[in-house]
């Protein structure tokens, strides 16, 4: 028998909530959860209603919540009141892991609905905001012990909480890369999120849907300091994403835009485009992406001029 029934996750007891590091302010705490709880809902597959067991069930699909744009500004308005630096409230929603058990599911299920895609859409550039530079400063740094006999002990707490709350948020990043490598449907609705730029006559806001569409592809592809495993889950992250950013056509809209990147109305992308592109590009050796441009400038011709045919044509 089909149940809802809050995730798991989502939902934990408030004795769980006394991390370590930077604390919520008063009454944000009761404010997450209840955003976090009314969004929706996963349906689940079980037995009983009252079944209180802590065998994982299948998730059937999701309910989305009533009033579910208004929590959605709620999220938004507390997300933008977060610490530059240490960002406690986006931790803290990372640690419930609501990206992928709440809202990209609902994202999935209001496709149709373009006010909840794009409030959607800001909520995931604040999700996945890159470091800040004393976060990545501080990951960086080495820690030096004879130095450190200098410093006062709150210097050293502050460096020391700094450097786990940038941890923290690294860590979230890689876990979003992956879950949405694993929503291909989102991703389709990103791509669908760039179709205004095929219009002569654009309406209102959809060059806002192309701000956020890029600014949200800059924050999934920017380089992110290696961590404890030396960097080997981030590029993996990194390798699943674009992959499904490939097949799913998203890069193709961003190749799109920079063909036509040069009319006045698309001037105001060029700096997020390098951002989005240039993380791409790092990843390939600079002779293979000459060589794979090779055809494309030489307009599929040899040397002596006569056409060539590709061996799959």
């Amino acid at each position: 028998m089909a149940s809802v029934a809050p995730a798991r996750s989502v939902a934990p007891a408030r004795s769980l909530y006394k991390a370590k590091g930077p604390q919520l302010e008063k009454g944000m705490l009761d404010e997450l959860l209840l955003v976090c709880t009314f969004v929706g809902t996963n349906k689940v597959s079980g037995t009983d209603d009252d079944d209180d067991s802590d065998e994982v069930r299948a998730v059937d699909g999701f309910v989305r919540g009533e009033d579910a744009v208004a929590w959605l500004q709620d999220l938004q308005r507390a997300l933008r009141r977060d610490d530059g630096d240490a960002r406690a409230i986006r931790t803290t929603v990372g640690a419930w892991d609501v990206l992928r058990s709440k809202l990209l599911p609902l994202a999935e299920a209001s496709a149709g609905d373009a006010l909840a895609t794009r409030t959607l859409c800001k909520i995931f550039v604040l999700l996945t905001m890159p470091l800040s530079d004393k976060c990545q400063q501080a990951l960086e740094a080495t820690i030096d012990p004879k130095k450190d006999k200098d410093r006062s002990e709150t210097a050293i707490r502050t460096r020391t909480e700094l450097r786990d709350a940038a941890t923290k948020q690294a860590t979230q990043l890689i876990e979003a890369r992956f879950a949405f490598a694993e929503r291909p449907k989102v991703l389709r609705a990103l791509s669908r999120m760039f179709d205004g730029l095929r219009k002569a006559r654009r309406e209102p806001g959809e060059d806002i849907d192309v701000e956020l569409a890029l600014t949200l592809l800059r924050n999934l592809l920017v380089p992110l300091p290696p961590l404890e495993d030396g960097g080997a889950r981030g590029a993996a992250a990194l390798d699943a994403l674009t992959k499904a950013l490939r097949e799913e056509l998203v890069l193709d809209q961003v190749l799109d835009l920079c063909a036509a990147v040069h009319a006045r109305e698309n001037r105001q992308w060029h700096l997020v485009l390098v951002e989005v592109l240039a993380p791409l590009l790092a990843a390939h050796r600079p002779a293979d992406v000459a060589a794979a441009a090779a055809p494309q400038l030489s307009g599929g011709r040899s040397r002596g001029g006569a056409a060539t045919t590709s061996p799959t044509s």
